[in-house]
């Protein structure tokens, strides 16, 4: 995803990328338009990471792949809308799951070294991010 996996900091920048993305996406279109997308990268990004994974990498889950950051923030940005609060409550709280990875996600970043392990581990931090700013609402 433009390069950011090479950075560092690689997993914030990405989560930062796809708030900016969304917010442009909400701006200038609507969120139908932004789940799709992200809803049709998911697929291809499953589909992507299962044929490189083994082939071009060493590590299972390598800092340079970034996409599954993209697809787990963008599952609470769906309840944000335009609030600014929420959307920067959802990176962070985001960012705090996905770094401390809490079970099932721990589970699944473990044990399925493959795309749906890489992809999952975010999904589900994604989720738990969706499940408190859904509260906060």
């Amino acid at each position: 995803m433009l390069g950011i996996g090479n950075l560092p900091l690689s997993g914030t920048l990405s989560s930062f990328v796809t708030v900016t993305i969304y917010f442009i996406f909400f701006s200038n279109l609507n969120i139908f338009f932004f789940f799709i997308f992200v809803f049709l990268l998911s697929i291809y990004s499953f589909y992507y990471l299962e044929q490189t994974i083994n082939k071009y990498f060493v590590k299972k889950d390598p800092k340079e792949i970034v996409i599954d950051e993209f697809i787990g923030q963008s599952i609470p940005l769906l309840l944000c809308g335009k609030e600014i609060f929420l959307i920067l409550l959802s990176f962070l709280i985001f960012r705090v799951f996905d770094i401390l990875k809490p079970w099932p996600s721990s589970y699944f970043d473990q044990k399925h070294k493959n795309a749906f392990g890489v992809i999952l581990d975010d999904v589900i931090s994604g989720f738990y991010t969706f499940l408190i700013i859904y509260l906060c609402l």
